[in-house]
């Protein structure tokens, strides 16, 4: 029996609303040649039903029924028995385009180097739906591992010896499991995301995001943030995680940064000691960190202008403002649109913000300097 070059590992609980249609996604890929291991996370419904029939129908479906044990657990127990040289991975609830799975395997043949491969995805179900772009190059998405996840799980395809290395997901870890396992490889393991939504990410009330509170997901984010930061050689304390925290909410309209008027100093003087321990170590190259914290310092600034009046000018003087910024698209939604709390005056001086932020730039490309990437 040929070995199939791809082996997709998919965990189930409860999902015989949805698995029919994304398993039928998987076995019509234009990459024949792969398994799909689904593993029935203690379902309690009809799915278990369904995948046997499936497997009846398709040998290429291999099922396993175990007592309820999480995600991480699951997709371990379904890598132990894959037989793909590559595994990829998909929520059951979720749709592959028919060629998702040959795109990200002859990128991996074409780049050796590259050890886990993502792609944008397109959101459907419940509104918003719209198309995720994400950093495509190794040393942007490990720079972005410092404050999010910027590998969508759903849509990876990673070489087996990945997990082999890192000794598979941790089962300890309920939430963020992903997160988790990138920022233990961002320093063993390069990355990309291939520029084209090959998944649709389907958004629903019983997905996993929506069932857990949202203070377990954020501890969760704060223990993989820890995590990475300590690539950098920074052992931060409580209080600089969750202020780590409270800027990485900065891409999200109607963020809730701290009612505090000290935020932006705190936010500056922690942005500034990520760049300097990281020239001091050399983890990440300093061009695409630059980028990153250039454009986290400016959602901070703009969130800030809710309740601190300073907050232009503080962007205005700080070295942090010739780093990065977020791209202009990006930048025309959240000052048109704005948290849900912000006053006319600020929305103006959110104008000049970003008015400044342009021309500063503008000069930054035309004498050569700066990192004035987007």
């Amino acid at each position: 029996m040929t070995r199939p070059a791809v082996s997709v590992l998919l965990a189930v609980h409860n999902d015989a609303a949805h698995i029919r249609e994304s398993l039928s996604s998987l076995l019509a890929q234009t990459l024949a040649n792969i398994e799909v291991v689904a593993v029935d996370d203690g379902c309690t419904d009809t799915t278990p039903a369904i995948l046997d029939f499936i497997a009846r129908e398709d040998s290429r479906l291999r099922v396993l029924h175990r007592i309820k044990s999480g995600l991480g657990a699951s997709l371990n127990a379904a890598a132990a028995v894959a037989d793909g040289r590559l595994l990829a991975r998909m929520d059951a609830d979720d749709v592959s385009l028919p060629e998702r799975l040959a795109h990200q395997a002859t990128f991996l043949d074409a780049h050796q180097d590259v050890a886990v491969c993502g792609t944008f995805l397109r959101t459907f179900g419940a509104p918003p739906r719209r198309i995720v772009r994400l950093p495509t190059e190794d040393a942007a998405i490990r720079a972005e591992l410092l404050f999010s996840c910027p590998v969508m799980h759903p849509t990876v395809m990673l070489r087996r010896e990945v997990l082999e290395t890192l000794g598979g997901y941790d089962p300890a870890v309920r939430y963020g499991e992903d997160y988790d396992l990138w920022v233990r490889a961002m320093g063993r393991f390069a990355f990309a995301n291939l520029p084209r939504p090959l998944l649709r990410y389907r958004r629903h009330a019983g997905q996993m995001g929506a069932r857990h509170s949202q203070a377990k997901q954020a501890a969760a984010r704060m223990r993989s943030m820890g995590k990475a930061l300590a690539h950098l050689g920074l052992t931060p304390t409580d209080e600089d995680i969750s202020l780590h925290h409270a800027v990485s909410l900065g891409p999200c309209l109607g963020l809730a940064i701290p009612d505090d008027c000290d935020f932006l100093a705190q936010a500056e003087d922690w942005l500034t000691r990520i760049v300097a321990a990281n020239d001091a170590a050399g983890f990440l190259p300093r061009a695409a960190l630059a980028s990153v914290i250039g454009r986290y310092w400016y959602f901070a600034c703009f969130g800030a202008m809710i309740h601190d009046r300073r907050a232009f000018d503080r962007y205005r003087r700080s070295p942090l403002s010739r780093l990065g910024r977020p791209d202009p698209l990006s930048r025309a939604a959240m000052v048109l649109g704005g948290p849900g709390r912000m006053t006319r005056p600020a929305r103006i001086a959110a104008l000049a913000l970003d008015a400044f932020g342009q021309s500063r730039f503008s000069r930054l490309e035309s004498d050569g300097g700066g990192d004035a990437r987007t």
